[in-house]
């Protein structure tokens, strides 16, 4: 049980001494749009339908060469006394290598358990420079964040009482969303809601 011990010890030093951030980039290429302003001026205005589902995508590689994907997928809506509209809930992913084509169970992955903490200190660097961008000009109302569980994890997510933060994932997720939580512009707050983490505004609003 060596291991285990040493991941749980790993988990408890996650903080911003321990962060190893890589260079990441933006994909315009494949994102909706280039930033939420752009979104706000050419889409949230005109829009007649109501609401818009878009994607931001980012890029970086690892010190060991491997490539990663990021998708923040986001919907926006606009019935409700906010000018703007608003985020009504984001997810995230993100991908090793060519492993996202369009047909593959989109749910986070970690190829290289040596790069673990790398990955997992780019993907919450990515997430959080998101946040603060967009939220900046639409009110977000709810980031979701859902842990891939493990093969033989899978039979406890049916049992009563169940949280993300039961699988070896979930426990990683947590401590990384609890201690960079803080580097938000605005005060957000987080739950562990059965097989996903929420993250929410302190002052959410009554949409």
């Amino acid at each position: 049980m060596k291991h285990i011990k040493l991941f749980e010890e790993l988990i408890n030093e996650i903080g911003d001494a321990g962060m190893k951030i890589r260079p990441w980039r933006f994909d315009g290429a494949t994102s909706d749009y280039r930033s939420a302003q752009e979104f706000k001026d050419l889409e949230a205005k005109d829009n007649e339908d109501g609401e818009y589902e878009g994607e931001s995508w980012y890029n970086f590689t690892t010190k060991q060469g491997t490539d990663y994907s990021v998708s923040i997928q986001y919907l926006w809506m606009s019935d409700n006394p906010l000018e703007d509209g608003y985020i009504y809930d984001a997810s995230v992913d993100f991908y090793a290598g060519d492993e996202y084509d369009g047909r593959m169970d989109n749910k986070m992955s970690m190829t290289n358990k040596g790069e673990v903490f790398e990955v997992m200190a780019t993907v919450t660097d990515i997430v959080l420079s998101w946040i603060n961008e967009w939220d900046k000009v639409f009110y977000i109302d709810l980031i979701k964040i859902e842990p891939k569980v493990e093969e033989y994890e899978r039979d406890m997510m049916h049992a009563p009482g169940f949280k993300a933060a039961m699988s070896k994932r979930g426990r990683l997720y947590k401590a990384y969303i609890q201690k960079q939580i803080k580097k938000l512009d605005k005060k957000y707050l987080f739950t562990d809601r059965k097989a996903r983490f929420e993250i929410f505004p302190k002052d959410a609003k009554k949409l």
